[in-house]
């Protein structure tokens, strides 16, 4: 019934339509929208972590007085807009016709300013969360800002999806959560490693040994390693420059799978987060097969 519905309707208002559904079933779900966007009359997506609001929807009279704090994710030309003390554009590799900024605390009209240039949408994470200013510097090592697009890409696909009216499927959603998770890690390193207006290098130096179920090392494994929110696609597995054992490789501050492979074999993946005890090196042993 609901299908011959949506069939009569024009395009535009079907869409709607669909959005409404979505933030109804959401709220059902996962309860009281989260503060900064209550009030907010288009959410086009929503579950336990996030909530996609259009840029234009914080125009509301109710919104004006709060501030955001989420990503900014414009689909198309967004024009020239400069980084300012409360709105950070991401330096690193773009995809496609997307750029992304991280709104600090960011007053609704200076946000809803953006939304005449472009397509914008806001996606604030419900667990409040700030990041540091440095994650987005523009003299951090590429392969570093790398890292960080990665995250930022996959929190942006969750306006990819909705904004045609589908809810992100399960692996987006999940991959979103990671991905937050890790830039939260990134930026937690940068703001303990001190007041210097010169961040550290937040490459680490991982060496890894490769033994088998007596404990003895073995030779001529390779050793591969993917950010935990992208563990499931092989296009973003790497792999060490060398064979093991031990083999090394500079690797950017994070959360990661790890895992040796022996003569076509994959050993267990562990959890290796470089950067977790603040130190320029380290050293894990991983299982062989």
């Amino acid at each position: 019934m609901l299908d011959r519905i949506l069939q009569i309707l024009h395009p535009m208002t079907r869409t709607y339509v669909v959005f409404t559904f979505v933030w109804i079933l959401s709220t059902v779900l996962f309860g009281k929208q989260p503060a900064q966007v209550e009030n907010a009359s288009h959410i086009v997506f929503e579950n336990e972590d996030f909530a996609v609001v259009p840029l234009g929807d914080l125009g509301d009279s109710r919104l004006e007085n709060r501030s955001f704090s989420g990503l900014l994710v414009f689909r198309g030309s967004s024009g020239p807009i400069e980084s300012t003390t409360e709105v950070w554009k991401f330096t690193g590799p773009q995809r496609g016709s997307e750029s992304y900024y991280w709104a600090d605390s960011a007053k609704a009209d200076r946000l809803t300013a953006f939304s005449g240039r472009s397509h914008g949408f806001l996606v604030v994470s419900k667990s409040g969360e700030r990041l540091d200013r440095k994650l987005f510097a523009a003299d951090l090592p590429n392969v570093f800002k790398e890292s960080v697009g990665y995250d930022i890409q996959s929190i942006a696909d969750l306006v990819a999806e909705s904004e045609h009216g589908m809810p992100p499927g399960e692996t987006e959603q999940d991959r979103a959560r990671a991905a937050l998770q890790d830039l939260s890690f990134k930026s937690n390193w940068i703001s303990s490693s001190g007041t210097s207006a010169v961040t550290p290098s937040p490459l680490v130096d991982v060496t890894a040994r490769t033994v088998g179920r007596s404990g003895a090392v073995v030779q001529h494994c390779t050793v591969w390693f993917v950010p935990l929110a992208w563990e499931d696609d092989k296009h973003h597995w790497k792999r060490f420059d060398q064979f093991s054992s031990p083999t090394s490789q500079s690797i950017p501050v994070g959360q990661y799978k790890m895992w040796a492979n022996h003569n076509g074999q994959d050993g267990t993946k562990s959890t290796v987060n470089p950067g977790d005890d603040h130190k320029p090196t380290k050293s894990i042993d991983l299982d062989v097969p």
